[in-house]
């Protein structure tokens, strides 16, 4: 493991602008940031920008990112030069069937009016709890996918999802990984939903592709 993925509850420049030596620490320890978020965008310039700023400092190519409902189009319109200004990426993250941006057709609605500036960070298990398969939207998007959030789910009979072992429920990490080469993160929150441990990401990548 040579790569974390980090948000706010752990490195947050907002009230921390000593973030910085939290970023050297982890390298002093061959550890290397892949992402950053999940942070929520909306049309507020200023604050964008600051979000930029910093994945830049930190030297990341993408940003996890949720847009705010109603603001989606307007949201991808303002971070588009930003994405130029400082090569950063945004990778919206899914999150499952009650989330706005959470179906392939909303992804459709944002990806048909932006460049690949705007892409998806692939969260495995929500968009099971969408009702479709990760491996068929990694392929659907796979000019556009910029990060994968590897967790699985399984379902009671009334639909209720929960974390459960990758691969121990409706994820084939095998079938996922075939012809991506870029980060993948783990995520195992039972038991830890809300807690720093549980939300904990990690990866690693090399030049044949992710292990």
């Amino acid at each position: 493991m040579d790569c974390i993925e980090q948000g706010q509850r752990f490195i947050d420049p907002l009230i921390n602008e000593k973030y910085m030596d939290v970023v050297k620490k982890y390298r002093e320890n061959g550890l290397t940031i892949s992402g950053y978020g999940v942070l929520k965008f909306n049309t507020d310039a200023e604050l964008s920008r600051k979000w930029f700023e910093f994945a830049q400092a930190i030297g990341i190519s993408s940003i996890m990112a949720d847009f705010s409902l109603g603001e989606e189009l307007e949201t991808a319109a303002l971070l588009e030069p930003l994405c130029e200004e400082f090569d950063v990426d945004i990778a919206i993250h899914n999150h499952g069937r009650r989330h706005h941006l959470g179906a392939p057709y909303a992804l459709d609605r944002v990806f048909a009016q932006t460049s690949m500036n705007i892409g998806l960070c692939l969260d495995t298990a929500w968009m099971l709890d969408g009702g479709c398969y990760p491996v068929d939207i990694a392929q659907k998007y796979s000019n556009r996918l910029y990060g994968v959030h590897v967790k699985d789910f399984i379902f009671d009979r009334a639909g209720k999802s929960e974390d459960t072992i990758v691969e121990q429920g409706n994820l084939r990490l095998d079938d996922l990984v075939k012809g991506y080469g870029g980060h993948l993160t783990l995520e195992y929150e039972l038991g830890y939903r809300g807690s720093a441990a549980g939300e904990q990401a990690l990866c690693r990548r090399d030049e044949s592709g992710v292990e």
